[in-house]
C-alpha cells in the first residue's frame, strides 16, 4: 500500500467478505506520504478484525513491499496457510469465485489461476479476461500470456524460496514467475473470476516504453536460463532463438500500441517498436488483439472516463488514436495497404460474446449428429478459453455419455429448440498437452479423453477446431484429412460475432458504435 486511502478499505472488505475461506491478510504499508491517511483505514479494519496485520516499512517500490509480505509469512508460520494470493491495494477480490477455487485446491497438485475482471478508476467494469491456458508452466508462460498478480494463487511451497528482484522497476511479476517456473512450478485454471484489477490514471504501469524494454530484458533471460536447465522441465519446450524472436517480436507490438493507442504519441510508438529486438508478427488478427486491449487500457486511464458522465469523447479520440498508428504501421511496411479498412472487421473478431458464440457452434455440431452417418464422437482441437467452454457446455448439457444434449444458452434460445444428440464421448487434443503426463490429462473434467494431436483420428468423429487462427493447422495432419462435413471452425463462427465496438466497453454509460465511427 502507498497513499491508497481512496481504495484500501474496499480492497479490504472484499477480503474480509470470503466467508467460507480461513485467512490472514497482510497489509504492507511502504512508506506513504499521505499524513497516516490509509493507515487509519487499515488499523480501524485490523481493530473491528484480528485477521488483518499491518506492517511499516520506508518506501522501496512494489517489489520490496510484496517481499517485505513473504519474509514476514516466512518467519511467523503460525500467520499464513497452505496458499498466498497477492493483491494491489486498489483491486478486489471476488469471493464467490475464490471461494469456489479453494475449495477444488486439494483436488490439485500446483498453484492456481483464475479469472479476472478489468475496471476503472471508478471501479466500473471494462473488461471479463479468461485465463487462456489449462495448465501453465515454463512452456507456456514463455509465450507471455496475460495475467495479472491478483489472478494467480501460489502455493506457499511453490513461492517460499522465491522473491520479487527489488532491481525489477517493471514487469517484476514475470520475472518471479519465470524462475518459479524454472523451478518447476506449476498452475492450473480454474475457470472462475477470482479478482478485480483496476486500471486508473494514476497506476504505474503506464510507462509503456519502460514496460517495453523491462519486458524484452525479462524474456531474454528467461530463455536464456531456460536453454541453459534444458527446458526446466521432463517435457520438450521449445527454447530456440526463433521462438525467442517471435515473442520479443509480439511484445514489441503490443507495448507500442498501447503507446501509440493510449497516449497518441504515435512518433514514440515508432521509435519505441523500431529500438527493440524480435521479429513482428505478420498475422493482423495479432495487431488487432494489441489494439483491443489497448483500448481497453486507454479507456481506464483516461481522465474523461473518470471525471465526465459521457465516455464519447474518451473513446472518439482512441479511436483516431488507432486509425494514425494503423496508418504509421503502413508507412513502415509492416502490413499490407489498407490496413486502416480492415481493422473494423479484425476487430470485429475480438468481441467478447463467446460463450452465446460457443452455443451456436456447438448447435452447428448437433446438426451433424444425426441420421445414418451421423458421427459418433467429438473431437476438439484446442483446449484453450473457447476449447474449455465448449467441453464444460457440452458436458453440462449431457453431450457425453450418449446422452440427449440440449445445445442452447436457456429456454429462450434459437439454439435450444430440438437440440439433441447422441455422441458417445468427448477427445480433447492440444499440442500442449501431453496424454502420457498424468498432470496434464486430469486438467480435464471427467468424461473426456486427452489425445496425442498427431494421433490417427476416428473417421467418424466430428472435429471443432477452437483455434482462431487456424490454417497452418488445417493444412497438416491429422486435420489435413478431415471431410468439411467432419470440420467446424471457431475461426468461422466468430464471422458473425456481436461488433468489437459494441463490447470493448461494458460498464454502465459505455458508447454507441455512432461515436467512434
Amino acid at each position: 500500500m502507498f497513499n491508497a486511502a481512496a481504495t484500501v478499505g474496499a480492497t479490504l472488505g472484499s477480503v474480509r467478505s470470503l466467508a467460507s475461506v480461513d485467512w490472514h491478510c497482510i497489509v504492507i504499508d511502504d512508506g506513504s506520504t499521505d499524513g497516516g491517511a490509509g493507515a487509519r483505514i487499515v488499523r480501524a479494519m485490523q481493530e473491528a478484525d484480528s485477521r488483518f496485520t499491518m506492517l511499516s516499512k520506508a518506501n522501496g517500490g512494489l517489489s520490496s513491499a510484496r517481499n517485505a509480505g513473504l519474509d514476514y509469512l516466512h518467519d511467523n508460520p503460525e500467520q499464513r496457510g497452505g496458499h498466498i494470493l497477492l493483491l494491489d491495494a486498489d483491486d478486489e477480490l471476488l469471493a464467490p469465485g475464490l471461494q469456489t477455487l479453494m475449495h477444488q485446491a486439494a483436488a490439485h497438485e500446483t498453484s492456481l489461476a483464475g479469472n479476472f475482471e478489468i475496471m476503472d478508476g471508478a471501479g466500473r467494469l471494462l473488461r471479463r479476461q479468461t485465463i487462456p491456458i489449462a495448465c501453465m508452466g515454463l512452456g507456456q508462460l514463455l509465450d507471455v500470456p496475460m495475467l495479472v498478480p491478483n489472478c494467480l494463487v501460489h502455493r506457499w511451497q511453490d513461492i517460499a524460496g522465491h522473491r520479487f528482484a527489488n532491481s525489477r522497476r517493471k514487469i517484476e511479476d514475470y520475472d518471479l514467475y519465470f524462475r518459479m517456473a524454472l523451478a518447476g512450478v506449476m498452475w492450473t485454471a480454474v475457470d472462475v473470476p477470482i479478482a478485480r484489477y483496476r486500471i486508473s490514471a494514476n497506476s504505474i504501469s503506464h510507462d509503456f516504453g519502460a514496460c517495453l524494454r523491462d519486458g524484452q530484458q525479462v524474456i531474454a533471460e528467461a530463455f536464456s536460463a531456460s536453454r541453459a536447465a534444458g527446458g526446466g522441465s521432463d517435457r520438450p519446450i521449445d527454447t530456440s532463438p526463433e521462438r525467442e524472436l517471435a515473442v520479443l517480436g509480439k511484445q514489441a507490438l503490443n507495448w507500442s500500441t498501447r503507446e501509440a493507442v493510449c497516449t497518441g504519441r504515435v512518433a514514440e510508438a515508432v521509435a519505441l517498436l523500431q529500438a527493440a529486438s524480435g521479429t513482428l508478427p505478420k498475422g493482423e488478427d495479432f495487431l488487432a488483439g494489441c489494439i483491443d486491449s489497448a483500448v481497453v487500457l486507454g479507456f481506464g486511464i483516461a481522465p474523461e472516463a473518470e471525471e465526465t458522465e459521457s465516455s464519447a469523447a474518451a473513446i472518439a479520440g482512441l479511436w483516431r488514436n488507432v486509425q494514425n498508428w494503423s496508418a504509421a504501421l503502413e508507412r513502415l511496411g509492416h502490413f499490407a495497404p489498407g490496413l486502416a479498412s480492415r481493422l473494423p472487421t479484425l476487430l470485429d473478431l475480438c468481441a467478447q460474446d463467446k460463450p452465446r458464440r460457443v452455443a451456436e457452434l456447438l448447435a452447428q455440431a448437433r446438426s451433424r449428429m444425426s441420421g445414418p452417418e451421423a458421427a459418433t464422437s467429438l473431437t476438439v482441437f484446442g483446449y484453450g478459453t473457447i476449447g474449455r467452454e465448449l467441453v464444460k457446455q457440452a458436458q453440462h448439457n449431457g453431450m457425453d455419455m450418449g446422452m440427449g444434449m440440449d445445445m442452447g444458452m436457456g429456454t429462450g434460445s434459437d439454439c435450444a429448440r430440438d437440440a439433441r444428440t447422441a455422441c458417445g464421448a468427448i477427445f480433447v487434443r492440444d499440442t500442449r498437452l501431453n496424454p502420457a503426463n498424468a498432470a496434464d490429462a486430469a486438467l480435464l473434467p471427467a468424461g473426456t479423453t486427452l489425445q496425442a494431436w498427431y494421433g490417427p483420428l476416428d473417421e467418424r468423429t466430428l472435429c471443432i477446431v477452437t483455434i482462431g487462427a487456424d490454417e497452418a493447422f488445417l493444412a497438416r495432419p491429422p486435420l489435413s484429412g478431415v471431410s468439411p462435413s467432419r470440420l467446424l471452425r471457431w475461426a468461422e463462427a466468430t464471422s458473425k460475432a456481436r461488433p468489437w465496438r459494441e463490447c470493448v466497453a461494458t460498464m454502465d454509460g459505455g458508447y454507441t458504435p455512432s461515436e467512434v465511427q
